[in-house]
């Protein structure tokens, strides 16, 4: 079974060229987007893999200096993207979906982490703190004659 196309090479070239897309209406703009992606350059070629919801694997066989990763997925600016440890920039594209121009040539890989913004780690510490706790005070109430209440 195939991949849905998430991940594509394009043309950097083509794409640094593209105006950013103002609405549905904007035919001009929507078209020369929707040309780039229907039609991506020979060659170059891209498989993905996610091995957890936060991280994609992007393996690029025969890549030039002008193959660009098209990302289908929303722009975030908490992806990071980086080829053997070295950062590349990621940059929003089209309706709201991100690209990265490694200029690198050849076979590589382009890991995408999205990193845990301090909201998040925030969440996770109050659940963690909330599922310790309640049943520890559940317990105390429960077997502690002096945390009952006096009965009259």
């Amino acid at each position: 079974m195939s991949q849905p196309a998430l991940v594509q090479c394009v043309s950097a070239q083509s794409a640094a060229s593209l105006q950013p897309i103002s609405n549905i209406s904007d035919r001009q703009d929507l078209s020369n987007y929707l040309s780039l992606v229907n039609f991506p350059p020979m060659g170059p070629h891209a498989t993905y893999s996610m091995p957890n919801r936060d991280q994609i694997v992007i393996s690029v066989s025969n890549a030039t200096v002008d193959t660009a990763i098209l990302v289908e997925m929303s722009f975030d600016e908490r992806w990071h993207a980086d080829i053997d440890g070295k950062p590349v920039p990621i940059s929003p594209i089209g309706p709201d979906f991100m690209m990265t121009s490694p200029q690198a040539t050849g076979n590589y890989q382009l890991v995408l982490d999205l990193q845990q913004s301090g909201g998040e780690l925030v969440g996770y510490l109050l659940t963690l703190i909330t599922v310790v706790l309640t049943p520890i005070l559940i317990i105390v109430r429960r077997f502690l004659p002096r945390f009952r209440k006096k009965q009259i």
